[in-house]
């Protein structure tokens, strides 16, 4: 756990920033997207405390990344880029695409979000898997 947990903290750090980024250019090109994310009928305040975990999630997300990487890594096939790349398409295909299927299907979300969130999740995989690939020793 000790060599997952400085990666996968690092990987949670850039999670964040890509999604602090993904959603100022995205309500900056879009104002109805701002509009989506401000909707209280589908997300909370900001002014309710508990709203702020949702900067805890890339954290989460990133130790989750680090412990799947250091078990599967060996797995991969290729040089470093390429089990890089492997990582996040299956993390993106795995972990992302039912969950964006299951978010368009039951909340009301507009295809931009969903498609923007699915286009943001594989580059969180792919981020994260670039940390992994220079912080992880290969077994």
């Amino acid at each position: 756990m000790k060599r997952r947990f400085k990666p996968g903290m690092l990987a949670g750090l850039l999670i964040l920033v890509i999604l602090m980024g993904q959603s100022f250019i995205s309500s900056w090109l879009s104002p109805t997207l701002a509009e989506q994310y401000n909707n209280t009928a589908l997300y909370r305040p900001w002014s309710v405390p508990v709203m702020w975990i949702i900067f805890l999630y890339p954290f989460f997300l990133g130790l989750a990344l680090a412990w799947i990487w250091d078990k599967v890594q060996p797995a991969l096939k290729g040089n470093g880029f390429t089990k890089v790349l492997k990582f996040a398409f299956a993390y993106w295909v795995v972990g992302v695409i039912p969950t964006m299927i299951m978010i368009y299907s039951c909340f009301p979300v507009t295809k931009w979000v969903v498609i923007i969130w699915t286009i943001s999740g594989f580059f969180y995989g792919l981020v994260s898997a670039m940390v992994f690939a220079r912080m992880i020793p290969q077994d």
